[in-house]
């Protein structure tokens, strides 16, 4: 096994760590996942597949109508409901 930073030789460690520097991570969200898949190929490691992680699933309440919100799912609350 080769740790990461070891036999640096092609540069491929100097390249991720300029790309990861250079890269503004709070600007557009596709600029940032071409860098984010440029470091992954320069380490050579697999870049995420997009949609890859799932979404947590909203709870539902079958004891709320939809529609009616936090104030609603409050009284629920104060009548002793779940």
């Amino acid at each position: 096994m080769q740790l990461l930073g070891e036999d640096d030789e092609d540069g491929a460690l100097d390249g991720a760590l300029q790309t990861l520097s250079e890269t503004a991570w709070d600007g557009d969200a596709a600029a940032a996942r071409a860098a984010r898949d440029s470091i992954c190929a320069q380490l050579g490691v697999e870049a995420p597949k997009p949609g890859g992680v799932p979404r947590p699933a909203q709870a539902h309440r079958p004891d709320v109508a939809a529609g009616e919100g936090y104030a609603a799912l409050l009284v629920n609350a104060a009548r002793g409901g779940g």
